[in-house]
């Protein structure tokens, strides 16, 4: 494997903002070090109506030394960008100088994301270099070609990160990450061209540390009939996935333990798909809930707190719940819910979040009989939609309808006090409400 090329040195892209034709991607000139002005010749991109340039995220790392996508969204993937430089763990500083705009780029502490273009060394050595991006590509041109044999490879107990690369492809294997195996990073080229696919009851677990996932798809292609199909199990203090999409039926995400973060992914199921015991926040994630078999309802959240010690429960905010076309249409007689408690002290909230009128206007279902009613704390705070009125929810005296003290204990930096972490990931994250 050889090194990241950008690894200590400081990168200069240079764009001519008086372009303003509408292609989506545009060669962008790279100079390798400060030229004088005279020297420029990067042509033009697309540019905000202030004549501020903005470089976008781009499909794959593989195009950073060729393209580049300006002002709007990625149109292969369809992800709206937080900025090329945030993408790859990399602070950026801007100046106006006459019509061009320069852009320097300069590594940060973390290492690059970028995976190496170098196939003269296509397997692995014998011992992972942490300077090195270890690289997965089913078509054989990266170190491995499943996901499990680059995990297999990965240090045991690493205390730096261990970036792996997965290239664009489907992946047909059941991926499990041990506790020993901790640090992982896993990044794709984005979740529509990026799966990792498994069909068995639990298709993909993390129980290592640290672990962090990036434009990536897990699936279960179990089906409903199979019933409980878990396509990501974690287990994992520190966790975060990022613009991730996560499908399956009953039991999609088991958010099993300790401290995760999602932010952006998309998240399917049918019956209690976000479940279990983890202190989690989900921020700005679409939330959609598909079609069940004959005679099913549909819930999202099963959350399992045992006793009123433990600091566990699922906080979502900033997020869109939604139901597939086939279930909306057929609303009126599939009966959806925003949660029901697993355990007798299960804990949820929903935050600022848009609710579509396909939850039933009772909002909330029990799991049987009176269980937990009294114990349970559910909660909804400044929701909006119009599946979002309180005014029909249930009267259990563990439902509330919360103010902005009761809403702030289950933000980022409270719940998962994920100032002490999260910045180290680069994943954008909201710390209060």
């Amino acid at each position: 494997m050889s090194r990241d090329p950008l690894e200590d040195e400081i990168h200069y892209l240079f764009i001519d903002p008086s372009n303003t034709h509408n292609d989506d991607r545009e060669y962008v000139n790279q100079v390798e070090s400060s030229p004088g002005l005279d020297q420029l010749e990067g042509r033009a991109c697309n540019v905000n109506t202030d004549g501020n340039a903005k470089i976008m995220r781009y499909k794959s790392w593989s195009y950073y030394k060729d393209w580049c996508d300006i002002f709007g969204k990625d149109r292969a993937t369809g992800h709206s960008a937080e900025g090329f430089v945030d993408d790859i763990d990399y602070q950026y500083s801007t100046w106006n100088i006459a019509s061009i705009k320069c852009v320097e780029i300069e590594r940060r502490e973390i290492k690059s994301h970028l995976p190496t273009t170098d196939t003269d060394s296509e397997q692995a050595s014998d011992e992972y270099d942490p300077s090195d991006v270890v690289t997965v590509a089913a078509d054989g041109t990266g170190n491995f070609t499943t996901v499990s044999d680059a995990i297999n490879f990965a240090p045991n107990n690493s205390v730096d990160r261990v970036i792996i690369y997965v290239r664009e492809g489907v992946y047909e294997e059941n991926v499990e990450i041990p506790s020993w195996k901790t640090n992982i990073v896993l990044l794709g080229d984005g979740s529509d061209v990026t799966v990792i696919s498994g069909n068995r009851s639990v298709a993909d677990a993390v129980s290592g540390e640290g672990f962090l996932a990036r434009d990536i798809t897990f699936e279960n292609t179990a089906g409903p009939e199979r019933h409980q199909a878990v396509a990501l199990r974690i287990n994992a203090d520190l966790a975060a996935v990022y613009r991730c999409t996560i499908t399956g039926y009953q039991d999609t995400l088991y958010v099993h333990s300790f401290r995760q973060f999602y932010r952006e992914c998309d998240i399917y199921g049918t019956i209690d798909f976000i479940f279990g015991n983890a202190a989690v926040v989900f921020q700005g994630c679409n939330i959609v809930s598909r079609m069940p078999m004959p005679g099913q309802f549909t819930v999202i959240t099963a959350q399992s707190r045992d006793t009123p010690d433990e600091d566990t429960g699922i906080s979502m905010q900033n997020c869109t719940i939604l139901a597939t076309d086939d279930l909306y249409s057929n609303s009126s007689t599939v009966k959806s819910f925003l949660g029901r408690p697993w355990r007798n002290y299960s804990r949820t909230v929903y935050l600022e979040s848009y609710v579509d009128d396909f939850i039933a206007p009772e909002g909330w279902s029990n799991w049987d009989g009176d269980q937990g009613l009294e114990t349970l704390y559910y909660g909804e705070y400044e929701n909006y939609g119009p599946g979002s009125s309180t005014d029909s929810r249930v009267s259990w005296p563990g439902y509330h309808v919360m103010d902005y003290y009761d809403a702030y204990n289950f933000t980022v930096s409270e719940f998962i006090t994920g100032q002490e972490w999260l910045d180290s990931t680069s994943f954008p994250y909201d710390d209060g409400v």
